[in-house]
């Protein structure tokens, strides 16, 4: 049995159906439509390896360049003319965090 997942998008008023290409290694999908090809990731949780650190004492590297550098190949290779950030992009939503003033802008 096959499973197929449409996703709706509003375009110019109404809504139309596509059929993502699940690109399953990087956590993204592909969908084409008219007004060019849409990269989704989802769930990037930026500022977890901070989160770490403060509850575990657990040092990571930060890891916000690496995730950028994933997203930007994942744009290239598949000469996406859009992108679509859904689900948790931020891991904490802590406003004073030193994170989300100095590197989340940078992202």
């Amino acid at each position: 049995m096959n499973t197929y997942i449409a996703v709706a998008l509003k375009q110019d008023g109404l809504f139309m159906s596509y059929i993502p290409m699940f690109v399953f290694d990087a956590g993204a999908a592909v969908i084409d439509n008219s007004h060019g090809r849409t990269v989704v990731v989802a769930d990037l949780h930026l500022g977890y390896e901070a989160a770490l650190m403060a509850q575990s004492g657990i040092s990571v590297p930060p890891q916000h360049t690496v995730i950028a550098g994933r997203v930007r190949a994942l744009i290239n290779k598949y000469h996406a003319t859009h992108l679509v950030l859904l689900g948790d992009v931020k891991h904490a939503l802590h406003t004073d965090a030193y994170y989300n003033w100095h590197t989340i802008p940078t992202f």
